[in-house]
């Protein structure tokens, strides 16, 4: 077969190379094989480690809660008060320890004694904390600073132990790659490194669980509880009325009297002997719902 040459105009040849460029910049790719993704099945290295995702929900839920919830915000209250009560001493009786003991808890970056509730506070709510401790080489003297536990995406740990823990990998907002800490096992002189305290925590897991996750549920529905309470007897005011029944020609005279001196501060309704008004009052009988709020109660 002969084949047939066909020399197109300059023009067209330049459209096509220009519709070439222009598919070719709409269909080009590029394939992202960074680190940058997280899984976000697993919290840590523990066989009974919940999901990452499920954990820092978790942990979110009971902040909001505590914010938001007077009794939640009382449990954790009441438990700080227990357990740091008017505070904690360190003591040591090494002899290069004893002096850099007060000096570590009183210095003016550090100021433990004040931290100490919100610690407490962290710990009943999270279930975990984390203390980030930054060494001074100057006077050797560490800075201790708190890493939120909901940031904590994952708990690295040595191959053969679950409970030793070689570092962390903290999400930080605008970051692809995880910050990563290390631990005490595994850090150098000098480096800062990541301290983890937990709570409730389980047989085969590295995370802690938060005091107040079974009780969360049942605040909630008390919280709902007592807002519906609350609206049926606003309601219950609202809807109050007195009905006041005259002669007829008094009508006019008497309305006028209440509505400048009312002796409630319900509806005032006046009638005429000859006239009867029926007005459905609002019969909610608080007594009768104590024994759901007390149920409701002993469920936290």
């Amino acid at each position: 077969m002969n084949e047939i040459t066909v020399k197109l105009p300059q023009f067209l040849i330049g459209l096509i190379d220009g519709l070439r460029k222009r598919f070719q910049l709409f269909v080009t790719s590029k394939v992202d094989d960074s680190h940058g993704w997280q899984a976000m099945s697993r919290a840590g290295d523990g066989v009974r480690d919940r999901a990452w995702a499920e954990l820092q929900q978790d942990q979110e839920d009971a902040l909001e809660a505590w914010r938001k919830n007077f009794l939640i915000r009382q449990i954790v209250r009441l438990t700080t008060a227990y357990v740091v009560g008017d505070g904690l001493t360190v003591e040591s009786t090494h002899p290069w320890v004893k002096p850099f003991v007060p000096l570590f808890w009183k210095h003016e970056k550090n100021h433990i004694d004040d931290r100490l509730p919100a610690w407490c506070d962290e710990l009943t709510r999270s279930g975990e904390l984390f203390l980030a401790l930054f060494t001074n080489p100057i006077d050797g003297i560490s800075y201790v600073r708190e890493v939120p536990p909901s940031s904590i995406s994952r708990v690295v740990t040595a191959d053969n132990d679950y409970e030793t823990e070689i570092g962390y990998e903290e999400l930080v907002a605008g970051q692809l790659e995880p910050r990563v800490w290390r631990s005490k096992e595994t850090a150098v002189k000098g480096e800062p490194i990541l301290l983890h305290y937990k709570i409730n925590r389980v047989i085969g897991a590295t995370r802690g669980v938060s005091d107040l996750l079974p009780i969360l549920p049942w605040a909630r529905r008390y919280a709902q509880w007592l807002r519906g309470r609350v609206e049926l007897n606003d309601l219950r005011r609202k809807m109050s009325a007195v009905v006041v029944t005259v002669d007829d020609n008094l009508i006019k005279k008497r309305e006028a009297d209440y509505k400048a001196n009312p002796p409630i501060n319900g509806a005032i309704i006046v009638k005429g002997r000859s006239e009867d008004i029926e007005y459905p009052s609002a019969n909610i009988r608080g007594i009768d719902a104590s024994p759901d709020g007390k149920a409701l109660r002993l469920a936290m």
